[in-house]
């Protein structure tokens, strides 16, 4: 039922879901549909869900050569089973897994990992992004020698998690396979971006 709503979501949005509709596409009955979620809210929770937790799976290690099957138009910048050589290559591995997942996992792109305010409210459950900077701190931590001030290591990845997914977010607005001159500008403009913050804090300036 999970995979059709993402067929569902990518066809006619959220607005115009319903658990019927999921039902009769899925060729089961309603009851069937309610045994498990409670409405399209939870469904759509569900998915949202699955989407992350599959995207954290992949950066789980992103640097283990078992794990990388990467699109041919990303640009990943660490070599596999080598540790990075400066803390632009994770955020530029988030940045590609993170359009895979928009362009490959169903009604990803119109559930944004559940960051939306329609599927996510405060007091319910860590926000996405939290999540996703938790592990992106984990591996700063992992890999010491990326940054030289451990305390400003979470900000940063903040800093990264809401810029890459702003813009992954917006190519998929523009394009449903994602616009890739939005995508490419992106990753340049976030690197610049991301690299004044780092710069100027280890200049010790506020």
């Amino acid at each position: 039922m999970l995979d059709v709503c993402g067929e569902l979501l990518d066809e006619i949005g959220y607005r115009a879901l319903t658990t019927t509709l999921i039902a009769e596409r899925a060729r089961v009955p309603i009851g069937s549909v309610y045994q498990f979620f409670a409405d399209k809210h939870e469904l759509a929770d569900s998915l949202a869900a699955r989407h992350l937790g599959d995207l954290l799976d992949r950066i789980d290690d992103p640097f283990d050569p078992e794990r990388l099957s990467y699109p041919a138009d990303c640009s990943h910048e660490a070599l596999p089973g080598q540790p990075p050589d400066d803390w632009w290559q994770l955020f530029s591995t988030f940045y590609d897994e993170l359009v895979t997942s928009y362009r490959t996992e169903p009604g990803c792109r119109v559930l944004s990992l559940g960051t939306d305010s329609t599927l996510w409210s405060p007091g319910t459950r860590p926000h996405p992004h939290d999540v996703i900077i938790d592990h992106l701190t984990a591996y700063f931590e992992k890999y010491p020698h990326l940054t030289e001030i451990p305390e400003w290591t979470r900000l940063g990845a903040r800093w990264g998690v809401e810029i890459l997914h702003a813009l992954v977010a917006a190519a998929f607005r523009a394009d449903p396979d994602g616009d890739t001159g939005v995508l490419s500008d992106g990753r340049v403009h976030a690197r610049h971006i991301l690299t004044g913050y780092f710069t100027v804090r280890r200049a010790g300036h506020r």
